[in-house]
């Protein structure tokens, strides 16, 4: 029960901290970033403290197996192209038509753990599901989705995301330190950032100033070793299913963040909205743990 807990408590909180992200990616962008660059900053510049923090703080050996590193490059995979994709979706379409469509991995992942991996879901998980996708729909402004290459890459975003949460909980990487899981994730993506900028021109390595540069490294301090490592935690706490469900909170701190700090206006959608996915949040954080109540979609 107390991991139980804790893994909401993960999620949540990684849940509000990426709620926050585009606000911190337009501070990256203002010094003169792109998108690729964002990525690549985002994990490079939290190589050092995790591998400072796995081998003096924890005192863990980083050395890994053949197995483990070819399940962390297909990890890394998963987690380096979901904001790749996502960013270059809004070249095609608007950010918000673009977040909407990649919230398209929680019911994903839902269907994948489910269907193939046999999972059982409770009633009310499934209840929880479809307040939190229907949420997420209110959100959307379809009159922004009128290309087609752009939902193509914010629906590819989602899958990947979906891949990196399932594997992430299937693998067998469970027995890892979640540091030392994360010091390779982000290591293993930084270079992969690295090449898929190579054909655009490469990395922009010109911070310009000390200021830009702390900004960087609190950027990727933030995502990398607090929303990314929490995110993790929950996934190997609760489950990939769950901590998806918990994930729509996303949306609604970007709203809210928007609407006090931007001073963006909140339509009755949007709140109708909100209301229905803290309601998804609230019947699964105080779900009993009750297996009498489990069903299974694919045999009903």
């Amino acid at each position: 029960m107390k991991s139980l807990k804790s893994g909401y408590i993960f999620a949540i909180t990684s849940a509000v901290i990426f709620g926050m992200m585009p606000l911190m990616t337009k501070r990256v962008y203002a010094i003169g970033m792109s998108a690729i660059d964002a990525v690549f900053y985002r994990n490079a510049m939290s190589i050092i403290i995790l591998w400072f923090m796995t081998k003096y703080i924890y005192k863990e050996n980083l050395l890994i197996t053949k197995g483990e590193f070819i399940k962390l490059l297909i990890l890394s995979i998963g987690y380096v192209f979901t904001p790749i994709l996502l960013y270059y979706s809004y070249n095609y379409i608007s950010s918000g038509a673009a977040t909407t469509i990649h919230f398209s991995y929680p019911i994903v992942i839902f269907l994948v753990s489910v269907l193939i991996y046999r999972e059982r879901a409770t009633k009310r998980e499934i209840i929880c599901i479809i307040f939190a996708m229907f949420g997420i729909v209110m959100l959307m402004d379809f009159r922004e989705v009128n290309n087609i290459l752009g939902i193509v890459l914010a629906f590819g975003s989602g899958l990947t995301y979906s891949l990196y949460s399932v594997w992430l909980e299937k693998s067998g990487l469970r027995s890892m330190s979640i540091n030392k899981l994360s010091f390779y994730l982000i290591l293993f993506s930084s270079i992969m950032a690295f090449i898929v900028a190579i054909p655009s021109g490469g990395i922009n390595f010109n911070v310009g100033s000390p200021k830009n540069l702390l900004v960087l490294i609190l950027y990727s301090a933030i995502l990398s070793v607090g929303a990314a490592n929490l995110y993790q935690r929950a996934v190997l706490s609760i489950n990939a299913k769950q901590t998806s469900i918990l994930s729509a909170f996303e949306p609604v701190t970007s709203l809210i963040v928007g609407f006090f700090i931007l001073h963006e206006e909140l339509s009755f959608l949007n709140i109708a909205a909100i209301v229905l996915i803290c309601a998804s949040t609230v019947l699964l954080v105080l779900s009993p743990n009750e297996n009498k109540n489990k069903v299974s979609l694919s045999e009903d």
